[in-house]
């Protein structure tokens, strides 16, 4: 869900390359039946790659409920194209 709902934001459009995975997922709340969930989403990390056009994006998830609970949280990494400087 959360990766969905990052997905209908239209953040990233076309520009993801690869998904390179997911890292330290807690879950430290259970989602109920009839809960509304929202996610927050930072950008924690940009390296350059050695080709110019590309880069490496990390991201810090986090899925609260509709009372400000935290109910999951992960990073997830992506190799995504880079703009070019005008």
């Amino acid at each position: 869900m959360a990766v969905g709902l990052m997905h209908l934001t239209g953040f990233a459009k076309d520009a993801v390359i690869a998904w390179l995975g997911v890292d330290d997922m807690r879950l430290p709340k259970p989602v109920k039946i009839g809960d509304t969930i929202r996610l927050h989403a930072e950008v924690t990390e940009l390296k350059e790659t050695s080709k110019p056009e590309r880069g490496f994006t990390r991201m810090r998830y986090r899925v609260l409920n509709q009372r400000d609970d935290e109910v999951m949280s992960f990073d997830m990494s992506f190799l995504m194209h880079r703009r070019t400087a005008l």
